[in-house]
C-alpha cells in the first residue's frame, strides 16, 4: 500500500490551501485521525486497472502508421532499452541531451540545478521512419535549449506550430494551442466552449493515463482528432484488448476540472437538465497511482471530494456545486477558480 510522510502531508496541505484559498488543518485530515480511517481506506481503493500506460496510445498510432513521430522526454536508464527497441523494428532514433528536469506538478520543463546542470541525465528522443523529420524537430528543440528552453519554448508560437506540424497534429488543434500558450486551464476552457459534444475518445484531461490523442483537441468533437482516435480504437477492438472496457469506462467519466490535479471523476452520466447523476467520485491518484501526487490528492479528497460521496447527483452553478441525495439538496461546495464540467458521458 502506498503512503506518504507527515512532512509530505503538511506540504501538500499548504499547497492545496494556497490554491483553494482555504485554511487546511492537517490534524483533521491526517490518516491517523480515527475519523479519517474509513475514508482513507476508500481513497486507497483501485477502481479499475488499465493494461496500457500513458504513452501506449501514441505508440499504437505510430505502429499503425498514422502518427509519424514519437517524441518523449526520458532519463538515461531508459535510453539503452529504447535504442534496442528501435534497432529491432528498424526505426530511426534521434537523441538530444537535455540538462533539465520535468516539473512533476505542472509537466513543464525546468533548468537542472547543481550537478545535473552540467551533465545531461535526461534526453529528448525522437522515433520515426523519416530521419530528416526527426532531425528537424530535434533542431527546433536544440535551438530553444540553447536560448533558455523552459522560458522561450512556452512563448514561441512559431516553434509550437512547426513542431506540431512535424509531429502530425491537426492544423486546427495546433492553431488553437498556439493561441493560448502557457495556460493549460484556459486552453481547455476554450476547447470546452467550442464543443457541442464531449466525446470520450478525445478525453485528454489526464495525459499521465491512457489517451487516444496526445494533443489537446481544439474541440472535444474535433473531426480530425476523432478520425485519428477511431483508428486506434478500431485497433484495440480488433485485437480484443482485455482492458478495452476499462478504458472506455475511464474515459467516459464526467469530470469537474479545476486544474490539472484538482479533478473529480464520477461514475455516472450527464443528464439533459444539466445535472450529473453518479454512484461515486474519485480523484486522479485513484487511477494513476502517482506517488508524488498522493498526499496532495488525499488532501483534496478529504477536504472536498468526501462531500460528494454523501450524495448521488450534482449541478454546477457558477463557482458553486450543489449536491443532492435522491433529489434532496444536502450540500454546496465552492471551488476556485470556477470548475469546468466536462460531460463525457451524456445521456441525451
Amino acid at each position: 500500500m502506498l503512503s506518504f510522510s507527515a512532512a509530505e502531508l503538511s506540504n501538500a496541505a499548504k499547497r492545496y490551501g494556497r490554491q483553494s484559498k482555504e485554511k487546511i488543518s492537517v490534524a483533521d485530515i491526517t490518516p491517523e485521525n480515527p475519523k479519517m480511517e474509513v475514508l482513507y481506506q476508500r481513497f486507497q481503493q483501485f477502481p479499475l486497472r488499465l493494461a496500457h500506460g500513458a504513452n501506449d496510445g501514441d505508440w499504437m498510432a505510430f505502429q499503425l502508421g498514422i502518427k509519424p513521430v514519437i517524441r518523449e522526454f526520458i532519463s538515461t536508464v531508459h535510453l539503452e532499452r529504447l535504442r534496442q527497441r528501435c534497432k529491432q523494428h528498424n526505426w530511426e532514433l534521434v537523441v538530444l541531451p537535455a540538462p533539465m528536469t520535468e516539473n512533476r506538478w505542472t509537466g513543464q520543463f525546468m533548468k537542472a540545478k547543481g550537478k545535473q546542470s552540467t551533465k545531461a541525465s535526461n534526453f529528448f528522443v525522437y522515433i520515426g521512419r523519416d530521419r530528416k523529420r526527426l532531425q528537424a524537430i530535434r533542431d527546433i528543440d536544440s535551438d530553444l535549449l540553447a536560448s533558455g528552453y523552459f522560458r522561450k519554448w512556452f512563448k514561441s508560437s512559431k516553434a509550437h506550430r512547426k513542431t506540431g506540424e512535424l509531429l502530425g497534429y491537426p492544423t486546427c488543434c495546433i492553431e488553437a494551442f498556439c493561441s493560448c500558450l502557457e495556460d493549460n486551464r484556459k486552453l481547455l476552457q476554450r476547447s470546452h466552449q467550442r464543443s457541442s459534444t464531449f466525446l470520450p475518445l478525445l478525453n485528454t484531461l489526464s495525459l499521465n493515463m491512457f489517451h487516444y490523442v496526445c494533443w489537446t483537441p481544439c474541440r472535444f468533437d474535433c473531426e480530425e482528432s476523432l478520425r485519428f482516435a477511431k483508428q486506434v480504437d478500431n485497433h484495440l477492438q480488433a485485437i480484443a484488448d482485455p482492458s478495452y472496457s476499462a478504458i472506455q469506462r475511464y474515459l467516459s467519466m464526467p469530470r469537474l476540472y479545476v486544474d490539472d490535479r484538482r479533478q473529480i471523476l464520477f461514475d455516472g452520466t450527464h443528464q439533459a437538465d444539466g445535472t450529473v447523476e453518479y454512484s461515486t467520485a474519485y480523484v486522479p491518484f485513484q487511477f494513476d497511482r502517482a506517488k508524488h501526487n498522493m498526499a496532495f490528492d488525499w488532501v483534496f479528497y478529504a477536504h472536498c471530494v468526501s462531500r460528494f460521496l454523501q450524495g448521488n447527483q450534482f449541478r454546477v452553478v457558477g463557482s458553486t456545486i450543489e449536491i443532492f441525495s435522491n433529489g434532496t439538496a444536502i450540500d454546496k461546495v465552492v471551488l476556485k477558480p470556477r470548475p469546468i464540467l466536462f460531460p463525457f458521458a451524456s445521456r441525451w
